[in-house]
């Protein structure tokens, strides 16, 4: 199925975004942090959903082709920009895809907007607990923004490799495009500006200052919570206890996994996410 390019502007915010499909239920992914993009997580995984959903992927502001203007980026900010990104694109009544930071949203999302969420999907999500396994890391980079320019700045592709060894268990999917399109997302003027701001806003030295948990039991929406056995970043034990909290949901633990579930098990993440939506 084609995927295509199309924009919109939100608060005065230049936004792209992809979108696949033209029948069935509508699909929104969102994608992760760091140097992630919509096309980065998701254009893979388009061509699979959009044979039986429309799916739409938003470059969330601050990441891949959309503006990156000096904001306050926070989850309150990005909950609010998909509330006027689905409204400006006419959408309702769809599902929702959140993966690693942009599961954050989905579930902050979710809570706020809940007549909008038909179902929700977590993918090795951010924000489901506390403690995870770089909050030291994460708050030198806040702390210390030239050593966060600096590992930007380290693009060589020996490097790179190194660096996506540590977030994924099956070191297949690190490709040549792969570090190239990282490589890229990186080097944008703006680059880094967003996700910087997201773990000044949302953590501290003991992790996420503000997350979901407390809420968790609130969500109301049919919800799959999947997340790899191996993920480095966000600990398998908060999709365990999101399942505990969530009323109306089902775990999936893809064995052997990392933080890219649906790049690293293709196969299993796409077949969960389906037979979930299908259901």
């Amino acid at each position: 199925m084609l995927v295509k390019d199309g924009w919109t502007e939100i608060e005065g915010v230049a936004t792209h975004y992809l979108r696949a499909g033209g029948t069935g239920s509508t699909l929104v992914l969102l994608h992760g942090g760091s140097a992630d993009s919509a096309s980065l997580s998701w254009r893979p995984s388009m061509d699979l959903f959009s044979r039986s959903h429309r799916v739409i992927a938003p470059d969330l502001p601050g990441y891949g082709s959309s503006a990156k203007p000096d904001l306050n980026y926070t989850v309150e900010y990005y909950t609010r920009f998909l509330g006027h990104f689905v409204q400006q694109l006419g959408l309702e009544g769809f599902s929702l895809v959140g993966l690693s930071m942009g599961g954050h949203i989905a579930g902050s999302f979710a809570l706020q907007f809940p007549s909008l969420v038909e179902k929700l999907v977590l993918a090795n999500s951010a924000g489901l607990g506390t403690q995870w396994h770089w909050q030291v890391l994460a708050q030198l980079m806040v702390k210390m923004p030239r050593l966060h320019k600096r590992i930007r700045e380290m693009g060589h592709r020996q490097t790179m490799k190194l660096s996506l060894g540590k977030i994924v268990h099956n070191l297949e999917v690190i490709t040549d495009d792969l570090i190239d399109e990282i490589a890229n997302n990186a080097a944008a003027r703006g680059a880094g500006r967003a996700w910087r701001s997201y773990l000044e806003n949302e953590m501290n030295w003991s992790g996420f200052r503000h997350n979901l948990l407390d809420r968790l039991s609130e969500i109301t929406q049919p919800t799959l919570i999947i997340h790899g056995s191996k993920d480095r970043l966000i600990p398998v034990k908060w999709a365990r206890k999101a399942h505990q909290l969530i009323p109306d949901s089902r775990l999936s633990i893809l064995e052997q996994c990392g933080h890219w579930p649906q790049r690293e098990k293709s196969v299993e993440f796409h077949k969960a996410v389906l037979e979930f939506l299908e259901s």
